[in-house]
């Protein structure tokens, strides 16, 4: 599951009880960084375990890319679906991805194996390698 949570203005004090239940329930968070590598909103959460990597579909070098630490989530991954399935079976990364297409809308579907999933999914496709 995957849920976007706003941090409002930077003030701890002011952050819904929704957002501090949803927050506390996630293993893994995920905040913008700074040209200078800050992420200003990790001091309203948890501290990290391992860092989570937001990777576009049409990323050059996937192969690069999955070889990073942590977690990696590939938005909008249906233009290189084929080619990225390829390389995490190359990189051994294969049975720790997951996808899901349309998430939310009424065709939404999950695959919790890559082996199910088509070449050409869906334009709205995103992909998580653990």
């Amino acid at each position: 599951m995957l849920y976007g949570v706003g941090t409002g203005p930077g003030d701890p004090e002011l952050l819904t009880v929704k957002a501090v239940r949803t927050i506390e329930s996630c293993p893994v968070i995920a905040a913008p960084q700074t040209a200078d590598g800050v992420m200003v909103a990790l001091d309203l959460t948890p501290e990290m375990s391992s860092p989570l990597h937001i990777v576009p579909g049409g990323y050059d070098d996937v192969r690069r890319a999955i070889g990073w630490p942590g977690t990696k989530v590939v938005m909008k991954a249906r233009r290189s679906l084929a080619d990225t399935k390829r390389i995490l079976r190359e990189e051994g990364a294969f049975d720790g991805a997951e996808l899901v297409e349309d998430c939310g809308l009424p065709g939404e579907r999950v695959y919790r194996s890559l082996d199910d999933v088509p070449d050409r999914g869906s334009y709205f496709s995103t992909m998580v390698v653990r």
